[in-house]
């Protein structure tokens, strides 16, 4: 799921009663058209919502600033808590989460660990994401998280990027949005992880290092594209 927040500042001075009067009509139209859209294209519906209702209000006050910020938020589910050993995964056939194996490496993760639904990643799993959080959570634990990065990284299935992601509803985060705002060496610890918890198994990786936001939206779409593509022909 996802939802995107427009914030406009100097609204007051530059729109009047009638600015907001048109504004929010155009909004309103907007998001019908948004909420058909969304119903088939999660990500694009929603960014189409936010560009018509921006675009009309341009329209009609061009002369006023506006300033845009999209806060996007996306529903996780976490499969691993950090500070644990133990790899979890949902068993999508029976419908519950199972232990996978314990790491062979004397390594913990670092952070949460889970995917987002109704997306497939390269390697034709639901695409993985990584949570910074304050507490551990627990498997199976619904959380609304705003992507802030991309790590690449690709397996012996195929590539396997990771969206590294803070949860909305934790203060602790609020100033954390892009790979910039989050501490250096979090992200080396994290990279650090990937690069040696499965050592001891002998699986081979490539880890191909950190992209900002935009990369992990751009991720993210491709990754339900791909979820709408083995729908359609699953149905068809």
């Amino acid at each position: 799921m996802l939802f995107l927040y427009i914030f406009g500042n100097n609204v007051n001075d530059k729109m009047g009663s009638f600015g907001y009067l048109a504004f929010y009509l155009a909004g309103g139209i907007a998001a019908g058209i948004g909420h058909v859209l969304t119903s088939t294209m999660p990500v694009l519906g929603a960014s189409g919502s936010v560009a018509a209702v921006t675009g009309a209000y341009l329209v009609l006050f061009p002369r006023s600033h506006i300033t845009v910020f999209y806060m996007i938020m996306l529903i996780g589910v976490i499969e691993i808590p950090s500070k644990t050993r133990n790899k979890i995964q949902y068993d999508e056939a029976l419908g519950v989460f199972r232990l996978d194996r314990t790491l062979y490496s004397p390594v913990e993760y670092p952070v949460e660990y889970g995917f987002l639904p109704s997306s497939l990643g390269g390697d034709g799993d639901p695409l993985d994401l990584l949570v910074l959080t304050s507490e551990p959570t627990f498997p199976g634990c619904v959380v609304e998280v705003r992507p802030v990065a991309l790590l690449g990284f690709r397996d012996e299935e195929g590539e396997d990027a990771k969206i590294l992601s803070v949860p909305v509803g934790d203060p602790r985060f609020r100033a954390v949005h892009d790979p910039k705002s989050v501490l250096p060496h979090t992200l080396r610890e994290i990279e650090e992880f990937f690069r040696t918890y499965s050592a001891l198994e002998k699986k081979k990786k490539i880890l191909k290092g950190w992209s900002g936001r935009t990369a992990a939206l751009e991720e993210i779409r491709r990754a339900e594209r791909r979820f709408r593509r083995k729908e359609r022909s699953r149905q068809g």
